[in-house]
């Protein structure tokens, strides 16, 4: 019964801070450590390498409303241009607020005595719904065919607003370390939803993503990978931070924790990686969680594909340049 309860108000409370989270327009992925392309789109083609990635998430277990992520990404140099493109497109949920986008990006990379700069942006269009057939109020008449709520304020359908995104990145790297800063919403829009709110305003929220990451040789089998992921907004900031590793290109893994004190603290984050064919690997992420909200929910779980293929698609033919060869294999 005092699950029952819990979850009730989780779930309220979920749907008022969902406003929050999308407008900020960062979906939460373990993964990021080793995809940067997902929060960064200067990012792409960094590698060398012509790479399609997917990622599944399932987020707080067993609370009604919990949030689920997906995003397919593709990303590949161009090297008659010293440029990358690249392609994503999300899927979030939280609650009965649905957003979906789709985004292009460019980036043109520049080569330095002590590394590589990349300068990129990413654009496209933004789409955020309200199921509103979903809500349930307390004066509300429901029945398998619909319902009526009750409430002057809340719809009964689903409503549904577009807005462009706009997103921008710097990505440096050389062979010791890589850092990466974006920003999310360069120039925040509103989302155009007619009349259907009414008098009520929804806009983006402009969000700062910082990434690093520092490469250590232990042996000739073995890469270790320390990293942190910042992501700040106006009102929000995260941070994780952990350990990486490769064993011969083959299996991988990492050890991170989420959150910096009391108020913050999410999860610790365990993942296991495999290349179980040549150039396909599969990622699985498992966040065990360390927040109050651990005592109503099963956790968190994360799926993750990678394929890649081992040149460019668009290419001149010249001696190939590669920038972080540890991470090809």
């Amino acid at each position: 019964m005092r699950r029952h309860i819990l979850n009730s108000i989780l779930y309220i409370f979920l749907i008022l801070y969902s406003s929050a989270i999308l407008g900020q327009q960062l979906p939460q992925l373990s993964s990021g450590h080793w995809d940067k392309y997902v929060y960064n789109p200067a990012y792409a083609g960094s590698t060398g390498v012509t790479q399609f990635s997917g990622h599944f998430r399932s987020q707080w277990q067993s609370i009604d409303g919990q949030p689920t992520t997906q995003v397919l990404t593709f990303s590949t140099p161009v090297d008659v241009i010293n440029s990358g493109v690249g392609l994503v497109i999300l899927g979030d949920q939280i609650g009965n607020v649905k957003r979906q986008n789709i985004l292009l990006s460019y980036n043109y990379m520049l080569d330095l005595p002590f590394g590589f700069l990349s300068m990129g942006l990413s654009a496209g269009m933004d789409r955020t719904s309200f199921l509103g057939n979903d809500w349930r109020a307390p004066e509300g008449e429901y029945n398998n065919l619909g319902g009526n709520h009750n409430d002057p304020i809340l719809s009964e359908d689903r409503i549904s607003g577009l807005a462009p995104q706009i997103n921008g990145g710097l990505f440096f790297s050389n062979d010791f370390f890589e850092v990466g800063v974006s920003l999310q919403n360069i120039s925040p829009f509103a989302y155009g939803f007619g009349n259907q709110l009414g008098d009520i305003t929804y806009k983006q929220g402009r969000s700062y993503i910082f990434q690093g990451s520092y490469f250590y040789e232990y042996n000739d089998e073995i890469l270790l990978v320390p990293s942190v992921l910042v992501k700040k907004s106006p009102n929000y900031l995260q941070t994780e931070i952990g350990l990486g590793g490769d064993y011969r290109g083959i299996f991988k893994g990492g050890l991170y924790l989420r959150g910096y004190n009391n108020m913050s603290i999410d999860a610790a984050i365990i993942q296991i990686g495999y290349q179980f064919i040549k150039n396909t690997y599969v990622y699985y992420s498992f966040d065990l969680g360390l927040s109050k909200l651990r005592t109503v929910h099963d956790n968190s779980h994360e799926i993750s594909l990678r394929y890649i293929i081992d040149e460019p698609l668009f290419k001149i033919q010249r001696e190939k340049v590669i920038y972080n060869p540890r991470f090809l294999d």
